[in-house]
């Protein structure tokens, strides 16, 4: 259900969710720290700064040394304060940007749509490829009278498939390993679609469906993914979030 949402509504999943995981993340630091003692330390720290600037006009040296110093201490117990509620927040923002990023990096594939995948072997061998619509390989050669043998230059090649339906099977075959690689569309149910598939025991290494990065802005020479347009959401809502909440 939430990964259907995602898949189908990925510019308002991602604000949705950076809202969520800042709005988290800042309750969890407010009662993890001691925010008195880092509202002293933040204005203890300001008063630091107007001194020691007070002391650069007068040029002396020694006062801004210490008052430097002082200044170090302050911002290390800060830290570690810092770092006490970052301990209870890093694990499961890295599960949650998991989940963005295996619903919502790229773009939808539809049906009639072209679509590149990308074959490693382990060593070079003769490939068959099955698939019930039109392909075509590169750094490939054919096999004399056999349209679905293929001799690969290179460990590495690409399989290219034009104008994809419906429940997609290839299978990748050698004389000793056969392989499954099943393409799903987004007219139907397919949030759970694998783009990366890793092959044990085969003469196959791995499969990799390259489909297009999503830009969620772009502007000029300005674009960017969903790593960059969360960081950018993430940072307007945390400097709301930590008005709002009272958080130092």
């Amino acid at each position: 259900m939430i990964k259907e949402f995602m898949f189908q509504n990925p510019t308002i999943s991602l604000i949705i969710l950076s809202l969520v995981i800042t709005f988290v993340t800042k309750i969890i630091t407010k009662f993890t720290t001691d925010q008195s003692k880092l509202k002293s330390i933040r204005e203890e720290t300001k008063e630091l700064q107007k001194k020691m600037k007070e002391a650069l006009k007068k040029k002396d040296t020694k006062a801004y040394d210490k008052l430097q110093t002082r200044s170090l201490q302050l911002s290390q117990q800060q830290m570690q304060m810092s770092m006490k509620s970052l301990m209870y927040t890093f694990l499961p923002i890295i599960l949650l940007f998991g989940l963005l990023r295996s619903n919502i990096a790229n773009e939808s594939l539809n049906i009639g749509d072209n679509l590149d995948i990308e074959i490693k072997l382990k060593e070079i061998k003769e490939v068959e490829i099955i698939s019930k619509n039109n392909f075509s390989t590169k750094d490939t050669l054919p096999v004399e009278n056999n349209s679905n043998m293929i001799i690969p230059k290179t460990k590495i090649f690409t399989i290219n498939l034009e104008n994809i339906q419906f429940d997609e099977n290839i299978t990748i075959k050698t004389k000793n390993s056969s392989e499954n690689i099943e393409i799903k569309t987004s007219k139907f149910e397919t949030t759970d679609m694998l783009t990366i598939y890793k092959f044990k025991e085969s003469d196959f290494s791995s499969a990799k469906v390259l489909l297009n990065e999503k830009i969620y802005f772009n502007f000029l020479f300005l674009k960017l993914n969903w790593f960059w347009t969360y960081f950018i959401l993430a940072m307007i809502f945390n400097t709301l979030l930590t008005k709002l909440l009272k958080i130092y």
